[in-house]
């Protein structure tokens, strides 16, 4: 096996050649402690997650959303963030020093109209978190199309574990840090970079803001239709990010994604490059993969030894993900023999496989995977991990992308790795054309005709009324979405735990109207 030796990261600045062009900054108005900052579309989890560093770093920052649901909404209100119900220029009326406008906001939002009519500062969160909090540290950048949060909370927590004190700033809740953001004492700085577009005035890219020394390439797929045209557009983003890390910096790229594969040779970094994953060709690659328990056990060489490591989470993607959060905390500093006890204790994310409850004998799981290839490996990550007990997929088509209808059979396939599946109807069309959008009915026809027994309704009180029918002791119960499902969870819960005791498995229907 190719022992790879990553030299430990000594900060050097960026010399004028290595140095990309200046991407658009903020004005030159000073931030200072107690500046008044008010952040337009609080309860996103990137834009949630700068609103507690500015906190931290002793801002006085309130913010306003009109999707304020748990576990961001939960988290602000736990940090005693104020957080104003709906957009309104009354918002902004005391003339906060600072306006930071989500990416969800456009143009003709009543606060982002406010903002220039007032004449205020106004930045975006990008720009914010490379302006106010990245100066001085050790950019570490996780990327790709699936498997940044999770990687991007492995590799905070194994650089805390191991005694480096790092900043991070998380898109989603840790379970076992104390929160999505986090400015540390340390050098290191964990980022998870985000394609989405900026603001309505900053098309680019969230990470082409974050100037990475370190960078997690994860995957690479065609996802967010609404900004990006096709594959080419989307591999264009990622390569503008590669085109970032300098000559002394590191990419850590995961060799068992096509679209990664493609990426690097059509934009080759400046500096060096580890590839990694669980096939072969890879330089480092876990060996011995088992299941153990509810997680994975795998050996992996870090410098001149092998160590064998525990990961509390199924699935082979999350070894992978694993894998790149090593090399790269390793890269940062920290000690191998601290970075295989600090895996053993990652207690996971909130919405990523997490079990919410168990109601008479059946287990439900809440999970954001909304891409067809990250419901597929979830939902097989789920199959091994409850072995012998029937799994339902419960998702919910709710983003720009996933209601298309080029995404149909993709979701058929990936829904197709579930024993049961259920679907609610698209309450959010995103102003896409009939003949656009996707049919949560052609979906069930086509997993019924291959051989899944699929559901799909047309409101969601039918769709809680048939689970709760239908559910028996020992199910397990993955509800996905993007958002909050209309509070599916929750009232599930309540209505298992008063119904009555469930029919017979045998008496099952399943299949039949959808």
């Amino acid at each position: 096996m190719l022992t790879i030796r990553l030299p430990r990261h000594s900060p050097q600045p960026l010399s004028s050649a290595t140095r990309p062009a200046p991407l658009p900054s903020l004005p030159p108005t000073p931030l200072v402690p107690g500046s008044r900052i008010h952040v337009s579309g609080i309860c996103g989890t990137g834009t949630g997650s700068l609103a507690c560093l500015l906190t931290d770093m002793g801002m006085a920052v309130r913010g306003s959303d009109d999707h304020v649901y748990p576990p961001m909404s939960d988290y602000l209100a736990a940090r005693q963030i104020e957080v104003r119900h709906g957009y309104a220029a009354a918002n902004l009326a005391d003339r906060p020093d600072w306006v930071v406008i989500g990416n969800a906001l456009s143009r003709d939002n009543p606060e982002a109209t406010a903002a220039r009519d007032l004449g205020l500062s106004t930045t975006s969160f990008a720009a914010a978190l490379e302006q106010w909090v990245l100066p001085g540290r050790l950019s570490i950048v996780v990327a790709g199309t699936h498997g940044k949060t999770t990687t991007t909370t492995l590799t905070a927590h194994l650089l805390c574990e191991a005694g480096l004190d790092p900043g991070w700033l998380i898109g989603g809740i840790p379970c076992g840090l104390p929160g999505p953001s986090h400015l540390g004492a340390g050098t290191p700085f964990v980022t998870e970079g985000d394609e989405y577009d900026t603001a309505y005035f900053d098309k680019g890219s969230k990470f082409l803001h974050y100037r990475p020394r370190i960078c997690i390439l994860t995957s690479v797929e065609l996802d967010h239709l609404d900004i990006f045209a096709d594959q080419a557009a989307v591999d264009r983003a990622f390569g503008q990010l590669l085109a970032l890390l300098p000559a002394d910096g590191l990419l850590v790229a995961c060799g068992d994604d096509p679209g990664v594969r493609r990426v690097v040779a059509a934009t080759p970094p400046a500096c060096a490059v580890v590839w990694y994953g669980l096939r072969p060709g890879a330089d480092v690659r876990p060996r011995a993969v088992v299941q153990e328990g509810m997680g994975r056990r795998f050996d992996l060489t870090l410098g001149d030894t092998a160590h064998t490591f525990h990961l509390p989470m199924s699935g082979d993607h999350n070894v992978a993900n694993a894998t790149g959060a090593l090399l790269a905390a390793h890269r940062a500093g920290a000690d191998p023999t601290a970075l295989t006890q600090a895996l053993s204790r990652f207690a996971g994310i909130r919405r990523r496989q997490e079990v919410v409850a168990e109601v008479a004998g059946i287990t439900l799981i809440d999970d954001f995977a909304h891409h067809p290839t990250a419901v597929a490996v979830t939902l097989d990550g789920l199959a091994h991990r409850y072995p012998g007990r029937r799994l339902w997929a419960v998702f919910e088509f709710r983003s720009a992308s996933a209601i298309r209808r080029c995404f149909e059979s993709a979701y058929a396939s990936a829904l197709a790795h579930a024993d049961r599946v259920v679907l609610p109807p698209i309450l959010r069309h995103h102003r896409l054309t009939a003949d656009q959008l996707l049919d949560p009915q052609a979906v069930a026809r086509a997993l019924n005709a291959a051989g899944t027994p699929a559901r799909a309704f047309a409101e969601l009180d039918g769709l809680v009324t048939h689970l709760q029918a239908e559910l028996h002791s020992e199910d397990v119960v993955v509800v996905m979405s993007s958002g909050g499902f209309d509070g599916l969870l929750p009232r599930l819960t309540a209505v298992l735990a008063h119904r009555s005791p469930p029919r017979n498995r045998q008496c099952d229907d399943y299949g039949k109207g959808a």
